[in-house]
């Protein structure tokens, strides 16, 4: 049987045009300003050992940055993501040249150890982070309310960190977001309402924290276990099988019209005692 050299034609075509995008992609060089920073950002970590030992270790100026461990670009060779997990990283300042990466999508900085620290400032500034994963992380304090500025996130993994107080009513702004782990921290106060709003949340965990309170309805809400909640034994409300009980008024909190009755018996003793004398 004779295949005609014409049929080839369409296949040849194609192979053609993935090749050359491939060509286009392996021919692309790390820009050398990107390569300048991605260098200080390692200079300016501080590690347990005092020196980097895993992916940022093999980091070499001679190469293209590109192809560096933990570095992904883009088509247009641009950094795009960077995986900086279990590198025994201890400390970052807001001065770092990671926040100066314009392009940055991806970041993933799980299981190091910050001892406790904050969240840096200028990580709230990422605009274009959609996928951000601190991990156990080692990381604590408070979530700023600048995290709303983050409005391009898919993802947000912050659990297992030692992160305090509320959630800010800012993650209402997050309205891309699909997946929300903050489980296994020390959040406090209610689960606010704005996280109801967030229609593609599709993974939601808010375990092992001390929220309090009754857990908002509406919208995906609906549709979360009670693994998304379990372990904050002031939460009460569906799907945990914990009911809401109303709050009993104590005298502290009752108001200035309070009856006191003890008052009112000696006027009334005072006032039939009096009558009987006259």
């Amino acid at each position: 049987m004779k295949i005609s050299l014409l049929s080839w034609i369409p296949l040849i075509c194609l192979l053609q045009i993935i090749l050359g995008i491939d060509i286009i992609f392996i021919s692309g060089q790390c820009q050398n300003d990107q390569i300048s920073q991605l260098l200080q950002l390692r200079t300016s970590l501080k590690f347990e050992s005092g020196a980097p030992t895993n992916k940022l270790a093999t980091w070499n100026q001679s190469t293209d940055c590109c192809h560096w461990h933990g570095v992904k670009c883009d088509n247009s060779s641009r950094v795009i993501s960077l995986s900086l997990d279990n590198e025994t990283i201890v400390s970052i300042d807001n001065s770092s040249s990671l926040f100066s990466l314009p392009y940055i999508e991806e970041l993933n900085m799980g299981f190091n150890s910050f001892n406790s620290s904050p969240i840096p400032v200028q990580m709230y500034n990422l605009a274009n982070l959609r996928y951000l994963n601190l991990s156990n992380a080692g990381f604590g304090g408070q979530i700023r309310s600048s995290i709303g500025a983050l409005s391009s996130l898919v993802l947000l993994n912050l659990s297992h960190n030692a992160l305090t107080g509320k959630i800010p009513r800012e993650f209402g702004n997050l309205t891309l977001l699909e997946s929300l782990d903050l489980s296994a921290n020390q959040f406090s106060g209610e689960i606010p309402v704005q996280l109801t709003e967030l229609s593609f949340l599709s993974f939601l965990n808010l375990s092992v924290n001390e929220f309090s309170g009754k857990i908002p309805t509406g919208k995906q809400f609906q549709t979360f276990s009670e693994d998304s909640f379990r372990d904050n034994p002031q939460l009460c409300g569906l799907p945990l099988n914990r009911t809401c009980t109303p709050s009993v008024p104590t005298p502290h909190s009752l108001g200035s019209s309070e009856v006191r009755w003890e008052f009112v018996t000696a006027s009334l003793g005072f006032v039939v005692g009096l009558s009987a004398l006259l």
